[in-house]
């Protein structure tokens, strides 16, 4: 994985931005747009909702939703790995998403349940290509849906996490993903499992080892990451000991099974560069304050 580089100030984080000459863009007329650019079902939810608004202009920069919108808004599925009629249908299935003096539409996505078949997680994407009566397109006008397959022997913890810890005395919460491992089914990848590195996604995933019975996830510490704070000193996933105090050393860092389908464990956990020592507000998670919810 490549290294990303970041300068760390303290908490806070130092960017810089190109000028360029371009001019900006504003929207000039009522529209219809996703409220969001993603979203994730399983296999077998049933069905998912995805809802469509449409925004009035009210004036030169504001643009509430329209409570009596009356248009037609076309769009498209796009095929990703997974594939229209086989592993999902859409309605309306003619790709025609009437409104009838309505703030918002829907579009229904129903998955196909492969019980008991590996087909691993699926996605395609949704394109919205055209709006009639007064209203364009604006805003989020593609939204990719994931389909989750079920059948993984840890679809269970698979997803998103709510999580909870204590920073320094400081209460936080934040979000973390499982993701699975392409060749090991006992793997999980963690990415976000402090609030510090939730704005590097995808740099500093940890894995752990899950037991058989999905009872404990177990992660080797120190893990390096792919987040530097310099050449050569990357962030490492340690042991936190509490009292400003990292384990450098070899250590095994336990999340059991609550028993309500959270893991906590008694552990602490960090990131920091070795060889700088420098610790960042949400990077130190007292011991036996850490909790993952779903």
């Amino acid at each position: 994985m490549k290294k990303l580089s970041k300068i760390l100030l303290g908490a806070g984080i130092v960017a810089s931005l190109a000028a360029c000459d371009r001019k900006a863009e504003f929207t000039t007329s009522s529209f219809v747009a996703f409220d969001a650019s993603s979203a994730e079902v399983a296999e077998d939810a049933g069905s998912l909702q995805i809802p469509v608004y449409a925004y009035a202009k009210n004036g030169d920069y504001a643009f509430p939703r329209s409570e009596s919108a009356s248009t037609s808004v076309t769009f498209e599925v796009v095929d990703g790995t997974a594939v229209n009629g086989t592993d999902f249908t859409v309605e309306p299935a003619n790709g025609v998403l009437t409104f009838n003096g309505s703030s918002e539409g829907s579009i229904t996505v129903t998955p196909v349940n492969h019980a008991g078949v590996r087909t691993g997680d699926l996605s395609f994407t949704i394109r919205l290509t055209g709006a009639s009566d007064g209203f364009t397109l604006s805003g989020a006008r593609e939204l990719t849906v994931n389909i989750k397959d079920q059948d993984h022997p840890l679809a269970s913890i698979l997803g998103t996490w709510n999580v909870s810890g204590s920073c320094v005395g400081t209460p936080m919460s934040w979000t973390a993903t499982f993701s699975m491992d392409e060749t090991d089914e006992s793997i999980v990848w963690v990415d976000g499992m402090v609030p510090f590195v939730v704005n590097y996604a995808g740099y500093t995933s940890v894995y752990g080892v899950v037991s058989e019975d999905l009872s404990t996830i177990t992660f080797q510490a120190p893990q390096e990451t792919s987040l530097l704070y310099a050449e050569g000193d990357p962030f490492m996933f340690a042991e936190y000991m509490g009292n400003l105090k990292v384990n450098k050393e070899e250590a095994t860092i336990v999340f059991t099974s609550d028993g309500q389908g959270g893991f906590t464990s008694e552990q602490g956990v960090c990131f920091v560069p070795f060889e700088a020592m420098s610790a960042y507000n949400g990077a130190l998670i007292e011991p036996g304050t850490i909790h993952f919810t779903k």
